[in-house]
């Protein structure tokens, strides 16, 4: 939205620059309405003549007009409906305003014909119900309570940014990462904080299909070997499929073996 602002501006200012200022100053700030003082700081900077209130206003103007042409990523409907299908309670925990977020579930022609989502989500959570922002945990703190989760283990959150893996992490959860352009100069550090990390919605999609859910945890399962889709190569090997330790370091979501799992022979043979 910020980058829609810049005819507000006397002077002229590239929109990677009003990126870069945008995402620093909401990275250290702290506080309730970060983006009410984001549109002071743009005003002290540049010298605008609105007040911080009325910037946030246009800011919020252009919002709901960008909202009715939004596009789902590739393949994310499937993934919804394919866990739906599966019996997998499903929470939303999003950082727009619930009438953004109408907009995108009742009035945008591009996500409604492929997806109902009001049919989906057993809990949606929007800016309004929290008091902080991720990388905070509230919001996935407030979803465990409102489902009633004792186990926490049986949940698992899908993030495309640093700052919503953190928040899922802080919460103790464990998180898959996706890729997005968005976060990209991010991706080592979210791998490394990820327990899986995929390339897009299809391959999550294909690993939901072939492994399914483990019913008595609910959470997905990953195969028992694996190379990581990312600059960074990483492999973890699992010795036994019945490991009953529960080790922070560990990447190890014990279940069936993996049809595509390495043979004892071949481990052998990599480890040589």
């Amino acid at each position: 939205m910020d980058v829609e602002l810049e005819h507000l501006f006397d002077k002229k200012i590239t929109k990677s620059k009003i990126i870069k200022e945008r995402n620093e100053f909401l990275k250290k700030t702290k506080g309730i309405d970060i983006y009410l003082n984001y549109c002071g700081f743009i005003k002290k900077k540049y010298g605008l003549k609105l007040t911080k209130k009325e910037i946030l206003e246009k800011r919020r103007e252009l919002e709901k007009i960008k909202a009715v042409d939004i596009k789902l990523k590739k393949n994310a409907e499937k993934l919804i409906k394919l866990l739906k299908e599966q019996g997998i309670h499903l929470a939303l925990a999003t950082v727009s305003r619930r009438e953004i977020l109408n907009i995108y579930m009742n009035d945008n022609k591009n996500i409604t014909k492929k997806i109902n989502l009001n049919n989906y989500f057993d809990v949606i959570l929007t800016k309004e119900d929290v008091k902080y922002k991720k990388p905070n945990p509230e919001v996935y703190l407030n979803i465990i309570e409102k489902l009633n989760i004792k186990d926490t283990s049986k949940c698992l959150v899908i993030e495309d940014s640093l700052s919503g893996i953190k928040a899922a992490k802080s919460a103790g959860l464990k998180v898959i990462g996706i890729y997005d352009k968005n976060s990209s100069k991010n991706e080592e550090e979210i791998i490394k904080l990820t327990d899986y990390y995929a390339k897009d919605y299809e391959e999550l999609i294909n690993l939901f299909k072939k492994k399914g859910i483990n019913k008595e945890r609910n959470m997905i399962s990953p195969c028992v070997f694996r190379k990581r889709d990312s600059k960074r190569k990483l492999a973890f090997i699992e010795i036994t499929n019945s490991c009953n330790m529960k080790c922070k370091h560990c990447m190890n979501w014990s279940v069936e073996g993996s049809e595509e799992g390495f043979t004892k022979e071949e481990i052998i043979k990599l480890l040589d």
